[in-house]
């Protein structure tokens, strides 16, 4: 109960989020600026395919990790069954249950494939979406190195960019804590907490489960790797979508900015990012000179593809129930 009452409020949020900026756009004469770069949109709508390809790729390429994640843990699922739970949770995470729902989807899945090794199968999971997450901060930090001019050239970037050291920060204790082994044994708090409740005896599973990984030859570069080609494949759907909206921006622009926006979407602060997305993709394009409409639409353009791959996922989840339902049919 206290958490669907946590997801509506983040749903009221969300779209109280969208009301203000559309009223926004209403009191200053832009919403017909906006309908106006939807159309540009549809009339190049061969550029809006690029977009949907690019995100698709971005897809397939963190299907491939968690993939190679689960190999190192010696499961032996398809890739084909991996990929199918991966859209699954994609749709879950889109449509019902927040950012982070599509997880709980997939972990309910893997234990059905592996009840033996269910904290492990969980496990995979966590590894995953981590190793995703300090893949796309060390990208911001690089980032935020690297066009450091433009980071303070301008009030809003300079809040920008100690958005970004925060993030850096959070980056280096993440790896410090993942890469010492014995954190167990060294940290007084976390030797207890394994040895006196379950909870600490899960935490310590999935740890050793996540240095499991870290023992297997160049998994970790392959998965990095990996998640970079994720994130990469985000920008040039983000590109692409510019395209499609005549934007005056160069690739670096939006490699410089899209990371950023992904990182705040994926706060639990409100569904899928709902609200927050078109925000900081309001404050960060309006650094570079793009007009408000132009910015919210490429926001709304960014999660109707993400949208689009969910309902395939959709259909993947509908095709998977109706073959469960199928195989428990013919059993009786």
């Amino acid at each position: 109960m206290k958490q669907r009452i946590i997801s509506l409020l983040q749903l009221l949020l969300g779209a109280a989020i969208l009301v203000v900026i559309f009223v926004r756009l209403h009191r200053s004469g832009d919403m017909g600026n906006l309908l106006e770069a939807l159309r540009q949109a549809a009339d190049n709508w061969l550029l809006l395919c690029g977009a949907v390809a690019g995100f698709g790729f971005s897809l397939l390429a963190v299907s491939i990790r968690w993939k190679l994640i689960l190999d190192a843990q010696n499961f032996t699922l398809t890739f084909r069954r991996v990929l199918n739970l991966f859209f699954i949770g994609h749709f879950f995470n889109a449509f019902i249950l927040g950012a982070t729902g599509g997880d709980l989807v997939k972990a309910v899945y893997v234990c059905a494939d592996a009840e033996q090794r269910r904290t492990e199968a969980v496990s995979t999971i966590f590894i995953d979406r981590l190793i995703g997450l300090v893949t796309l901060f060390m990208l911001v930090a690089v980032l935020t190195l690297v066009r450091l001019p433009f980071f303070l050239a301008q009030p809003q970037t300079r809040i920008t960019l100690i958005f970004n050291l925060a993030i850096t920060l959070c980056t280096i204790l993440v790896l410090v804590v993942a890469f010492r082994q014995n954190v167990f044994d060294e940290w007084k708090f976390f030797r207890k907490l394994k040895e006196r409740t379950k909870l600490g005896d899960i935490i310590g599973r999935v740890y050793t489960a996540f240095h499991v990984c870290l023992s297997h030859r160049g998994l970790l570069t392959r998965t990095f790797v990996l998640s970079l080609l994720n994130h990469i494949g985000f920008v040039v759907s983000a590109y692409f979508i510019g395209l499609a909206l005549e934007l005056s921006l160069t690739f670096i622009d939006y490699l410089t900015v899209i990371p950023i926006i992904a990182v705040v979407a994926a706060l639990p602060l409100t569904p899928s990012g709902i609200g927050t997305r078109e925000t900081v993709t309001l404050f960060l394009f309006g650094a570079m000179n793009v007009p408000e409409a132009s910015a919210v639409t490429h926001a709304l353009l960014t999660y109707a593809v993400v949208i689009l791959w969910s309902l395939i996922g959709g259909l993947v989840y509908i095709r998977t129930a109706f073959r469960g339902r199928e195989s428990v049919q013919h059993a009786h």
